[in-house]
């Protein structure tokens, strides 16, 4: 793919401490808003657009797609605003970004927050079950459209959490307006059975890292045990009666969080 730079946008002064915000499937920069606004008057806030999201879809569709592209792009962002290093936040998707990033440039991360996160799939077996899964996701995107898709997307035991939350329906609203190649070309290329398994990788991780996820979200509760366990400098999260969308469903607490830990490190909690 031709390297651009992602459409992004800033919150705070940019001579202070610089955070990436990477949002999730089907997101946009805009979907960290709340976070930012409350974070300006310390932060200096980056919330690009992922490639296929957002204002980001003037690339050629049919080029590769991959984490290692999204290296790259946000290494050039990085590199476009002058930052040596950054902290990084990442939602899911997003997440498993900012992760490969972390792994890859280490001396460009000064402190990584992974919000229900996960480094990849490591069984053969399941990571071509799950390829295969989102090939077939794909082709119903082809198919039916994206608002059809988002409808069933939101409904997956995932997303059951936000299933009364007041600012569902306009989340949902925004998703189905992606560009429908763009929302089935991510999530078969960016299919966590495509992506490479970083589990190995995350004893090197040297800089602070916090892991984020919610109690009623089990499946990424038991990998966020799991990963903190293989990191030097880790700290885990669980936030009591939440889903899979932390910052969404409690910020008054995420946001707090976010604070103490880039205030305190591992030194609490």
């Amino acid at each position: 793919m031709k390297m651009t730079l992602w459409p992004y946008q800033t919150y705070g002064d940019s001579a202070q401490l610089p955070v990436f915000f990477l949002h999730g499937f089907l997101g946009a920069g805009e979907d960290w808003l709340r976070v930012a606004q409350e974070l300006e008057g310390q932060y200096f806030c980056v919330l690009p657009d992922l490639p296929g999201h957002g204002k980001n879809t003037d690339l050629p569709i049919a080029a590769p797609l991959s984490f290692d592209v999204l290296n790259q792009g946000l290494l050039a962002l990085v590199d476009h605003l002058r930052l040596p290093q950054v902290r990084l936040v990442g939602y899911s998707m997003g997440g498993r970004a900012a992760l490969y990033f972390a792994v890859h440039y280490p001396e460009r991360v000064s402190s990584l927050i992974l919000e229900s996160v996960s480094p990849g799939i490591t069984n053969s077996d399941e990571r071509q079950a799950r390829a295969a899964e989102d090939d077939r996701r794909a082709e119903a995107i082809r198919a039916e459209g994206v608002e059809a898709f988002v409808e069933h997307w939101y409904t997956l035991p995932l997303f059951q959490s936000l299933k009364t939350h007041p600012r569902r329906e306009e989340m949902i609203a925004r998703r189905k307006g992606n560009h429908p190649g763009w929302v089935a070309k991510a999530i078969r290329d960016l299919s966590p059975g495509r992506q490479t398994p970083v589990w190995d990788q995350l004893p090197r991780l040297e800089m602070p890292v916090l892991f984020v996820a919610g109690s009623l979200d089990e499946k990424y509760t038991r990998l966020g045990e799991q990963i903190i366990v293989r990191v030097p400098l880790a700290r885990l999260a669980i936030i009591p009666d939440t889903g899979h969308n932390v910052h969404l469903e409690k910020p008054e607490i995420f946001i707090p969080l976010l604070r103490e830990f880039w205030l305190f490190g591992i030194c609490r909690g």
